[in-house]
């Protein structure tokens, strides 16, 4: 038996085009995209401005909030 130590990797794709969200962004539905090395069907948490969304990682590695 083994045991995976090993935290996956996560990372967040940019924003908006340009990392920055203008007020007709911030007015709108928006939904994030990563990419994550943790297992298909695990759960991601992502804490943003003190609240938490989650996510279920896809087959291809891929997360949307």
């Amino acid at each position: 038996m083994s045991v995976d130590t090993t935290a996956p990797v996560l990372s967040i794709a940019t924003l908006a085009g340009d990392d920055t969200l203008n007020v007709q962004e911030q007015q709108q539905p928006l939904t994030i995209h990563g990419a994550t090395s943790a297992e298909a069907g695990q759960t991601v948490t992502v804490s943003l401005g003190g609240k938490s969304y989650t996510a279920i990682v896809a087959a291809d590695g891929l997360h949307p909030l």
